[in-house]
């Protein structure tokens, strides 16, 4: 994964990541966007996923591997503090101030 300034360039477009034989799972907002609710979706999908791996007592673990081997793909998301759907807002000015003593 690449990251732009804490933003994430790409990602494997899933929900999350989870490994029955190494028993680690990942999630996080890079998965799927950069969003909170993208962080949201992904924490659930692992938790969920876990569930259904330990619910089978861990049989056929190869049935429960996800992303251990898909591409990532460019990712089309939202700056930090903004939200799909909302347009964004012109910056403001900043006024620079100088400081005498």
């Amino acid at each position: 994964m690449c990251r732009g300034a804490a933003l994430p360039t790409n990602t494997p477009s899933i929900p999350c990541i989870f490994d029955p034989h190494g028993r680690a799972g990942i999630c996080g907002d890079w998965l799927l966007g950069s969003s909170v609710e993208s962080a949201a979706l992904s924490g659930m999908a692992l938790a969920n996923h876990i569930a259904d791996y330990l619910g089978s007592d861990g049989v056929r673990p190869e049935e429960f591997a996800v992303g251990l081997h898909k591409d990532f793909q460019s990712l089309q998301g939202h700056d930090i503090g903004q939200f799909p759907g909302l347009k964004s807002m012109e910056k403001e000015q900043v006024q620079a101030y100088e400081l005498t003593s």
